[in-house]
C-alpha cells in the first residue's frame, strides 16, 4: 500500500526522476548469445527481476547487483532444450527464434521490458563441390560427376528439428530458374545440402552440347556453351561456368575454301580424344579425328559465299568430359592461273616460242594468306626440273612472277611446261595449266 501511495505521489508530481529509470535487455537477446539485464537509475544495491517467456510460460527470478551507474544481472544465455548452454551462465530456454521474453520489476512503480528472441548470427555462404572418390572437394565450375551445393547459414537454424531454408534455394541456369525447398542437414547444423549429378549430352537435332543436371526423379537440360549458373539462397549466391574441354582444331578458325577443291579440319586438342563428331550445315554429322570434304557447289549447296560463312562444329570427348570447337568456312571463286606475255601482258593462248620470256599470273585469288604466291613449275616429261616460283602481288587478288624464259627448264620447241600452284594445307588444290612451246 505504500508503495502504491508512493508512485501515485510522484506520477502527481510529475517527478522527471520517474522516467529517467530504465529497464532493458543489453543486448537484445539471441539465440545461443549472452546477454544481461539492466537497470538503470533506479534500485538500490541489489534488486530481483521476473523473467518469462511469454510463449510457454516459463519464468526465471534474476538477482542485479550493482555495476557503478547500473544493476546488471549475471550473463544469461537464449538455449533450446537440444543445445548445451555455455558454463558460468544462466540458461534461459525457449522453442524457437522469434519467442517472446519479457522482463519485469517493481522498481519504479513497475518497469517492464519486451524483446524477441532473434536468430543465431551468422552470415550466409555458399559453396559447389565435386565428389572424388568418397571425398567431396571444392569444385571451381561444373562438369560431370557428382556434385553439391552446400549452403551454410545459421540465422535459418531456429527450433530443434530440422528447419526449412527461408525462400528456399534458386538456381539460374540461363533463362532457366529452379526453386528447390531445402532443410536443414542436422537439428541445429544451420547448413544445408542439394545433391545432383551432371553430365553432357550432344543434341544433333539442336547441333549442339547440353549440360544435364540430374536430382531425385528430375533433370534439367541447360546449353552448355557459355553458360553461367548461378545458386542464390538469402543473402549470398555463388555464379559458377559449365567447365567445358579444352577443344582446339587445326588449321584455323576460319577457313576460305576455293570452290572444286578439297578442304581438310583436324582435331590438335585434346590428344587421344575417345570421341570426336563434326557437324557441317548442309552435309550433316561425320566422326572421326579429321573432316576432309570437296568443295563442289552441288555437293554443297548450302555453303555460303565469302564473306559470309557457315559454321563447322567439333564435339570432341574425354572420358565424360566434353568441349567443342567450330571453324568458319566460306567458299570462294577457283583462281585462275595464266601464261602472259612478259612485254605485253596479254595471255597466252597458243605456242610459245622456246626463247621468249613469258610471266605466271595468278587471278580471284581470296584468302591467301600472304602476299607471296608459290607456283610449282616444271617441263612435262621424264626430267620436269620442277622448281618453286614466287608471284607477289600486284593487286588485290592478282599475283604475278618476275618474267621467265623456258631455257631455265632446258625446254625446248614441241615441249611442255606446265605450272601448279602449290595451295598450303588445309587445302588440297590442284590448279594447273600447260604452255606449248615452238
Amino acid at each position: 500500500m505504500r508503495r502504491t501511495a508512493a508512485c501515485l505521489l510522484l506520477l502527481l508530481l510529475g517527478s522527471v526522476s520517474l522516467w529517467a529509470v530504465e529497464l532493458r535487455f543489453e543486448p537484445r537477446p539471441r539465440l545461443l548469445e549472452t546477454f544481461q539485464i539492466v537497470l538503470e537509475g533506479g534500485g538500490g544495491k541489489e534488486e530481483k527481476v521476473v523473467l518469462f517467456n511469454a510463449t510457454t510460460g516459463q519464468r526465471w527470478v534474476v538477482e542485479l547487483k550493482r555495476d557503478g551507474p547500473v544493476l546488471k544481472s549475471p550473463p544469461l544465455q537464449v538455449v533450446r532444450s537440444c543445445d548445451t548452454p555455455k558454463a558460468g551462465v544462466i540458461p534461459i530456454e525457449v522453442t524457437q527464434v522469434g519467442e517472446l521474453l519479457v522482463v519485469a520489476t517493481d522498481v519504479a512503480c513497475g518497469l517492464s521490458a519486451v524483446a524477441k528472441v532473434e536468430p543465431r548470427e551468422g552470415r550466409c555462404q555458399v559453396f559447389l563441390e565435386v565428389k572424388e572418390g568418397e571425398e567431396w572437394k571444392p569444385a571451381a565450375g561444373l562438369g560431370a560427376g557428382e556434385h553439391r551445393v552446400r549452403i551454410v547459414y545459421p540465422p535459418a537454424d531456429r527450433t530443434c528439428d530440422p528447419d526449412p531454408l527461408p525462400q528456399g534455394l534458386k538456381v539460374r541456369l540461363g533463362s532457366t530458374e529452379l526453386l528447390l525447398s531445402l532443410v536443414e542437414d542436422a537439428p541445429t547444423s544451420g547448413a544445408f545440402t542439394w545433391d545432383f549429378s551432371g553430365a553432357f549430352k550432344v543434341d544433333r537435332e539442336g547441333q549442339r552440347l547440353l549440360f544435364v543436371m540430374k536430382w531425385g526423379d528430375q533433370s534439367v537440360e541447360v546449353p552448355a556453351e557459355c553458360t553461367t549458373v548461378v545458386f542464390e539462397a538469402a543473402d549470398c549466391e555463388l555464379a559458377v561456368r559449365i567447365q567445358l574441354l579444352s577443344v582446339e582444331i587445326k588449321p584455323a578458325t576460319a577457313l576460305l575454301v576455293p570452290l572444286g577443291c578439297r578442304a581438310k579440319l583436324w582435331l590438335s586438342q585434346p590428344e587421344e580424344p575417345d570421341e570426336v563428331l563434326w557437324w557441317v550445315p548442309g552435309r550433316g554429322w561425320f566422326s572421326g579425328p579429321s573432316l576432309e570434304f570437296a568443295v563442289d557447289e552441288p555437293l554443297i549447296p548450302g555453303l555460303p559465299r565469302y564473306p559470309e560463312a557457315l559454321l563447322a562444329k567439333a564435339f570432341v570427348r574425354k572420358g565424360a568430359a566434353w568441349g567443342t570447337c567450330q571453324a568458319a568456312l566460306s567458299l570462294v571463286p577457283r583462281p585462275k592461273l595464266l601464261f602472259l606475255d612478259a612485254n605485253t601482258g596479254e595471255e597466252i593462248t597458243g605456242a610459245w616460242p622456246s626463247d621468249k620470256d613469258f610471266k605466271l599470273r595468278v587471278t580471284d585469288v581470296v584468302g591467301w594468306p600472304d602476299h607471296v604466291l608459290a607456283v610449282r613449275m616444271g617441263k612435262l616429261g621424264p626430267h620436269p626440273r620442277a622448281r618453286t616460283v614466287e608471284l607477289r602481288q600486284i593487286r588485290e587478288g592478282v599475283y604475278e612472277s618476275e618474267p621467265l624464259n623456258p631455257q631455265l627448264w632446258q625446254a625446248q620447241a614441241g615441249e611442255f611446261l606446265w605450272a601448279q600452284i602449290c595451295y598450303p594445307e588445309p587445302i588440297e588444290c590442284v590448279i594447273s595449266v600447260l604452255l606449248p612451246l615452238r
